[in-house]
């Protein structure tokens, strides 16, 4: 009898462990590249700035939510932009605000000769593979009355978060992109200042043509006193 009870608990356990281990191997994740960008822009210029983000991480779909902030009040469009997406999951039908979500995809060997609009492969950091990513395009309009020297960031944040079967959500970590633009001269010019030279150099033409002046008033005189009868 107690033979018979020790492999009935075995087997318990070994249900509980069975039915449990999916629960404890969710995760969810996501990646990004590049995580800083600069540009430069003039007046009345758009930049236009791609984001990689890519899924190799997480046994499922990463819902991706994606702003920003800036210490200028400049116009942003992010592509794709934030909508109310709904998914229909074994509890019932959940609805979430994304710009865009991730498929785990492993890395491949080779990039395929079609690519769809919105996805790039990118260059694994330490193998001879490409990572399947999904693009995100922020435009940055610049004003025309932007000041030639300006200097202004802009921090886009991403947030991913993932479904679990009962609708609850697994939340994952936040990556960010941190970009600088530099507003420059639509004309490149390079220009010797002397202010800083003597005052003799500075005004140098001007003491040349005065003592030319000079030169030609004195030859006149003497030229006309030899004229003149003794």
């Amino acid at each position: 009898m107690r033979k018979k009870y020790l492999t009935l608990g075995i087997l318990a356990i070994l249900t509980i462990f069975i039915r449990t281990q999916p629960i404890y191997a969710q995760s969810c994740g996501f990646g990004a590249t590049p995580l800083s960008a600069r540009a430069s822009a003039i007046p009345g210029q758009k930049v236009v700035v791609t984001w990689n983000l890519y899924n190799m991480y997480s046994d499922r779909k990463t819902h991706i939510l994606i702003n920003y902030t800036s210490d200028v009040g400049w116009k942003v469009t992010i592509e794709p932009q934030a909508r109310n997406v709904s998914y229909e999951l074994p509890a019932g039908i959940v609805t979430i605000l994304e710009n865009l979500a991730l498929d785990p995809l492993p890395p491949v060997q080779y990039k395929p000769e079609v690519i769809p609009y919105g996805v790039n492969y990118v260059k694994h950091p330490t193998a001879d593979l490409y990572i399947p990513a999904k693009t995100v395009t922020f435009t940055i309009e610049v004003p025309t009355d932007a000041k030639i020297g300006e200097r202004h960031t802009f921090h886009f944040k991403a947030k991913g978060e993932c479904f679990l079967g009962t609708g609850a959500v697994i939340p994952a970590l936040e990556l960010g992109l941190d970009l600088t633009i530099d507003v420059v001269s639509p004309e490149f010019y390079e220009r010797e200042l002397i202010s800083g030279a003597p005052w003799y150099l500075q005004y140098a033409w001007a003491i040349v043509t005065a003592a030319l002046l000079v030169i030609a008033v004195v030859t006149l005189i003497i030229l006309r006193r030899r004229r003149i009868p003794t």
